[in-house]
């Protein structure tokens, strides 16, 4: 089994490789499912975390707060 293992090995780094055609599908399969994980992996965290286009423009409407404060002045 050993041998034929070796010979194996050897035989593909000898000369031409020619795979048939599911197997080259199977294979970017698998490395595009390797990718999908390793994506997954190095993700950060975004649970609970506002993601925004960072300069604030448009996301707070400073004009309702402001007359929130002075109702709540009123009080």
């Amino acid at each position: 089994m050993k041998n034929a293992v070796s010979e194996k090995i050897r035989s593909l780094f000898h000369g031409d490789i020619t795979l048939k055609k599911a197997d080259v599908w199977l294979l970017a399969l698998v490395c595009v499912l390797f990718g999908v994980v390793i994506g997954f992996l190095k993700a950060p965290w975004t649970h609970g975390v506002t993601i925004s286009c960072g300069n604030n423009n448009g996301n707070y409407n400073y004009a309702a707060k402001e007359e929130t404060e002075e109702k709540q002045a009123e009080e």
